[in-house]
Parts: structure tokens; sequence; C-alpha cells
């Protein structure tokens, strides 16, 4: 694997137009998944950009969007208040570079900071991001239709950990 170099920063507003195409192209081939039309995933975009500001981040190469996370820590689920990753897409071009990792990287250090002890997330059965995840030590706990709810309990250092394993960006 090649690390690739990015910067990552907040999103604002005005970045919402500029992520629907990446978001399209990250979704092209799990249609299934996703939505599909511009105005629904404009309105998907805004809804995230709601739920928690700070957590919705941008990684850039080359001043173009690249990727980016959409973490809520504000979420509350079964197992009570939880840090949420509600969305993580990488374009294509640029996957297995590091940008993923980097993204949930930071989304737990900020759960962790908040003082959160459980990050959960759903992602698709036939998703190949299920191997990601659980190489990021989530783990399988229940699905629901096409859904698998995934979780990692965290705490402490467990970002840290993730980041020694890994070259992180600037």
């Amino acid at each position: 694997m090649v690390t690739t170099i990015f910067t990552v920063r907040k999103a604002v507003k005005e970045d919402l137009r500029c992520m629907i195409d990446l978001y399209l192209k990250g979704y092209n081939d799990l249609e299934s998944y996703s939505y599909r039309s511009r105005r629904d995933v404009k309105a998907y975009l805004r809804w995230l950009y709601s739920r928690d500001r700070e957590g919705l981040l941008l990684a850039i190469m080359n001043n173009e969007i690249v990727g980016f996370i959409a973490s809520d820590a504000n979420w509350v689920s079964i197992h009570g208040r939880v840090g949420a990753i509600h969305e993580l897409v990488v374009h294509p071009r640029h996957r297995r570079g590091g940008i993923g990792k980097e993204l949930v990287v930071r989304a737990i250090k900020r759960f962790e900071e908040k003082g959160l002890k459980r990050v959960e997330l759903w992602v698709g059965l036939g998703n190949s991001a299920v191997k990601f995840y659980e190489k990021l030590g989530f783990i399988r706990e229940d699905t629901k239709g096409i859904w698998l709810r995934m979780s990692l309990k965290i705490g402490g250092k467990v970002a840290m950990q993730l980041t020694k394993k890994w070259i992180s960006c600037k």
C-alpha cells in the first residue's frame, strides 16, 4: 500500500455542493446502499452537516475533496450515547492510500476526547468496507435487512494505537 499525502479539515456549508459528486462516485458500484439522485444526496449531506458540524471532515489533495467522514458525537443508539460514523466516502482513485483510515482515526480520537466509550456504524452487508472496519477493530453485531451494525469499544488510547500502526497525514 502507498501512503498518500493529503490534508484534513472540517467541512463548511459551501463544501456540501462539491461533496455530491464525490458521494455519487464513491457509491457508483454500491447503488443498493446509497442515494442516487443529486437532490437526495444534497438533502442527505445537509442532514449530516446539521447533525454534528465538527464531525464532518474532508480529505483534501491538490485542492480537491477526495474523501470525507460524517461522524456524530451526539448519537443515541440502543446502547445509549455513542459516537456514530454515518458516512465514510473516499474517491475510488484514492482508495487504499490511508485516507479512509486517517478519517476514522480522527473521528475516534474526537469521540474519545468527548468521553464516549463506543463507536457504532451501519454498513451494507455486501460492502467491502466491512473488512476495512474489521481491520480497524470493529466487530459485527447484528443485522437489519441489508445492513450490518458494527461497533468498537473505545476509551483511553484506541485512536493512538491505530495511529501508531499508520503514517498519519499532514
